[in-house]
């Protein structure tokens, strides 16, 4: 019963998903466990816009939740902290993953907030991403993007010698990423 479960829960996402029958009860059982887990420790973000199909990994830190859109079944990891203040916030899309130790970061500043970070559906970003959205960030549907990935679309001028760069205008420009079929 445990296995029909899980088998029909998998292909909600992945219509040809199967599992393979040499995994245990007790591992699926303790794969539940882990779950059921992370789906409680998800209910503290009751004031963003998501789902009641999140799931949190231990010490995620949300920022702004009222300015954060998690869709079904998104999943973060360990030690993630997101910050969604900014100018249009943040949305991750149905089913994506984000790994552990990462940061998004809409904006970095309240006298210039920054625009977006949108991630799409079925996206997996591993461990150790840092993500920024001055510019405005769109990762598309079914990307998948290593660990320690960087992105912050924006860039400083110095055109003053004599003035700190941090004082100084910035270029924003918004980036998108998009899969690669080939």
């Amino acid at each position: 019963m445990l296995r029909q479960l899980i088998i029909a829960i998998a292909r909600r996402k992945n219509p040809s998903f199967t599992l393979d029958s040499s995994v245990k009860s007790t591992v699926l059982a303790g794969f539940l466990w882990a779950k059921l887990k992370a789906w409680f420790r998800a209910l503290k973000f009751i004031a963003s816009k998501r789902s009641l199909l999140l799931f949190s990994g231990k010490n995620v830190h949300v920022e702004g939740t009222s300015n954060a859109h998690f869709g079904k079944g998104v999943q973060l990891g360990d030690s993630l902290h997101i910050s969604a203040w900014g100018s249009e916030g943040l949305s991750i899309g149905d089913y994506s993953w984000i790994g552990g130790h990462s940061y998004l970061k809409v904006s970095f500043s309240f006298n210039d907030p920054g625009k977006f970070i949108r991630i799409g559906r079925n996206v997996g970003i591993g461990e150790f991403a840092h993500l920024g959205g001055a510019g405005g960030l769109e990762i598309g549907d079914d990307c998948i993007i290593g660990p320690y990935f960087s992105c912050h679309p924006e860039n400083h001028r110095f055109p003053e010698m004599d003035t700190l760069i941090r004082f100084q205008e910035q270029n924003e420009k918004e980036f998108i990423l998009e899969k690669i079929v080939g």
